[in-house]
């Protein structure tokens, strides 16, 4: 029965840290993605810029003052916030990561210890079941009351 018990707890622990790499891959594919958003954003924010510097030029205006730079102060600020939030939610991801995979190996070491303490457990009882006691070498079941002799 422990030897079962140990055989159950082992496989559990197999399977509790499958899942737990399993859910830090997902994580780190979620990380990936936000990497990407910042990377686009910041594409975005380059773009937006050389579209507004190419039409203040094309009515002649100074790039850096007067509406084309405040146009451009705002675009970057915007930018700059959504980057920053896709910088944030993948270090977020890259964290959820770490617990994910880190949790399950702990509990994983949890459940092989448990199936340890099963399989001592169940050498125990056997022990008290078989009994090694006198009586499977031959001695009575009690040892016999001495007496005095008087």
């Amino acid at each position: 029965q422990g030897s079962a018990q140990a055989s159950m707890l082992k496989s559990q622990a197999r399977d509790v840290e499958f899942k737990g790499k399993s859910q830090g891959l997902a994580y780190r594919q979620r990380a990936l993605r936000y990497q990407q958003q910042g990377i686009d954003v910041l594409d975005q924010i380059k773009r937006t810029d050389a579209t507004i510097n190419a039409r203040g030029a094309a009515a002649n205006l100074d790039p850096f003052s007067g509406s084309v730079g405040a146009l451009q102060t705002t675009s970057l600020r915007e930018g700059f916030f959504d980057y920053t939030i896709a910088l944030e939610s993948g270090a977020t991801e890259r964290d959820n990561e770490l617990l994910a995979v880190e949790g399950s190996k702990r509990n994983a070491a949890n459940l092989r210890k448990a199936a340890s303490a099963a399989k001592i457990s169940e050498g125990d009882r056997a022990i008290g079941q078989r009994g090694i006691s006198g009586q499977s070498i031959g001695w009575p079941a009690r040892p016999p009351r001495w007496r005095r002799a008087e």
